[in-house]
């Protein structure tokens, strides 16, 4: 462990050397995968002209139109029809049974994403391109996931994701991150692991434990709508680039500014939900549909989506608990 100390030491030290901001790339989710600097550079930046082509044409209007009421009578009339009001009555109190794995599910979740972050190359989140740091992500990663030293491993993962957010505040929208940290520093997170077998202590803030489900569904929250006023609606281009670049048309034939407005509603209003509070479970539910075909779609690296695979997963669990 001092090794690992000694490493972090150097390497936060080394930050401070101009040379090592060189690394950090500004771009956004999907266009990291498929386009480079060059095409980034010409395409980013504010274009409401662009963004808001999409309402001019009618038929997209009708169709943003149809999709706004389908979604209102799915969130709030669906859930308050009999049979199916008593069945979702049983998997909130089904789901509520889980609580005490949630810091489980917090460790595996940030665990996998740290050592697919450091053999990947990057720090935290695909935007940080990162070899400085690779080892210690692997190292803390496969603690967390043996539930070793689980006093310390979260504070380590903060430190980690404030280095990244330095280097590029696109962080903002990997949240996900830093909010299973805090679900390990405020919960009990030794069972399953090495510490619970071997007596390590854990050291938690255990008054702090009724905020967590408020503390993770507006940090997770806060997330999704960042991205999608950063992606769509401040780099509307750029987000267009990648619908034609996949070809999203053939999924839906509308046209590419109809998508980036489309993509970027849908996300801000299941930010804004999480944010507010509203049917949580559901919109964990739909959040994590829409993150899993994303990625069947796109076939880009999972890794960095795992940690919000498990926050939804979390959030489900938490349903509508305001503390």
């Amino acid at each position: 462990m001092l090794n690992l100390f000694s490493h972090v030491l150097v390497k936060t030290i080394s930050l401070y050397n101009k040379d090592m901001f060189l690394f950090a790339k500004t771009a956004q989710a999907h266009v990291r995968y498929i386009a480079d600097d060059a095409t980034v550079e010409t395409l980013k930046g504010l274009d409401f002209s662009y963004l808001f082509e999409a309402l001019k044409n009618p038929t997209n209007l009708t169709i943003l139109g149809i999709s706004i009421a389908l979604i209102i009578f799915l969130v709030l009339l669906i859930p308050k029809v009999g049979f199916i009001a008593k069945k979702l009555r049983k998997i909130d109190s089904h789901a509520s049974n889980y609580k005490d794995l949630v810091p489980w599910m917090a460790r595996l979740s940030l665990g996998i994403g740290l050592i697919g972050a450091g053999t990947a190359g990057y720090l935290i989140n695909p935007v940080v391109a990162d070899t400085a740091y690779s080892q210690v992500q692997i190292v803390v990663g496969f603690m967390l996931m043996s539930g070793f030293l689980s006093f310390l491993t979260p504070f380590i993962v903060i430190f980690l994701f404030g280095i990244a957010f330095l280097q590029d505040w696109y962080l903002v929208g990997a949240l996900d991150v830093l909010v299973l940290a805090i679900i390990l520093i405020i919960t009990d997170s030794r069972k399953p692991g090495f510490d619970d077998v071997l007596g390590i202590p854990d050291i938690k803030i255990k008054a702090w434990k009724k905020y967590l489900p408020t503390i993770t569904r507006i940090g997770a929250g806060a997330g999704l709508l960042f991205l999608a006023v950063y992606e769509k609606l401040l780099n509307p281009r750029l987000s267009g680039f990648v619908v034609e670049a996949t070809n999203l048309h053939d999924v839906i034939p509308v046209s590419t500014q109809m998508w980036v407005l489309s993509a970027g509603a849908v996300e801000a209003l299941l930010g804004i939900l999480l944010i507010i509070g509203f049917r949580v479970r559901l919109v964990s539910v739909v959040t994590f549909v829409v993150l899993a075909l994303s990625f069947f779609y796109f076939k880009e690296d999972v890794t960095s989506h795992i940690t919000l695979f498990g926050i939804m997963s979390i959030l489900f669990i938490y349903g509508n608990t305001k503390r």
